[in-house]
């Protein structure tokens, strides 16, 4: 969510082994359908229209081997060195351009509406940046909740500061023309388009990234360190 209205969620099953009852000494494997490197396992309620999480094609399904060692860590388990059986279910958001219009772009045109502010009287400009203020506040608080500062969150935070400030620039006449706030108005707003394209390509990369620690090193095995400290 650190990236909304970009959005990856991650199901991640985990099949293991804990060492007791000698089960150290199994070797757990996926079973893949031949010939294939997709996994032998029934999401078909993935794949139904009506379904919340869709997977959309069999690189979203991932099923590999990986190598735990607890030899010198044992994190409450027997020491040793056991495999596991990660099976990871990729869910991609289809409606970012949807939330993209609702909350980043509804934001941007709020923000150009300021353009009309240096002809108005005094109380007029400061009844209606306080309206588009208090619109902004309100698209925070219908949002999706998370733990972190989403893309869509600082965009709409900077763009409320941006027209306070302008409020004030525009009540002390330090602004009074029209084309001055056009002009400013125009670099805020390709600021934003700026940062909205360069978060997109940071979680096209995260994206990236999480696959690549799932590409198997040796057969259908790859490293447990990278997965867990990503997933």
């Amino acid at each position: 969510m650190r990236y909304y209205p970009w959005d990856l969620q991650l199901l991640n099953l985990k099949v293991g082994t804990d060492g007791t009852a000698k089960t150290g000494l199994i070797n757990l494997l996926p079973e893949m359908k031949a010939g294939q490197l997709e996994p032998t396992v029934d999401f078909g309620v993935f794949h139904k229209t009506t379904s919340d999480y869709r997977v959309r094609s069999a690189k979203d399904a991932v099923c590999r081997t990986v190598v735990r060692d607890l030899t010198a860590e044992t994190l409450g388990n027997m020491a040793g060195i056991y495999t596991r059986v990660y099976t990871v279910f990729f869910f991609e958001s289809s409606e970012w351009l949807q939330n993209f219009c609702k909350f980043i772009l509804l934001s941007l045109v709020l923000l150009n509406t300021t353009y009309f502010l240096p002809e108005l009287e005094g109380g007029d400009v400061l009844g209606n940046v306080f309206v588009i203020v208090l619109t902004l506040v309100a698209l925070l608080f219908v949002v999706p909740t998370t733990k972190q500062f989403t893309t869509t969150e600082a965009i709409i935070v900077f763009h409320a500061v941006y027209e306070v400030a302008l409020l004030f620039l525009i009540l002390t006449r330090t602004i009074d023309d029209q084309n001055t706030v056009l002009y400013i108005n125009a670099a805020v707003s390709a600021l934003t388009l700026v940062w909205a394209a360069v978060d997109y390509v940071r979680f096209r990369r995260l994206v990236a990234r999480i696959r690549r620690q799932l590409e198997p090193i040796y057969g259908q095995v790859c490293a447990m360190g990278p997965i867990d400290r990503l997933i």
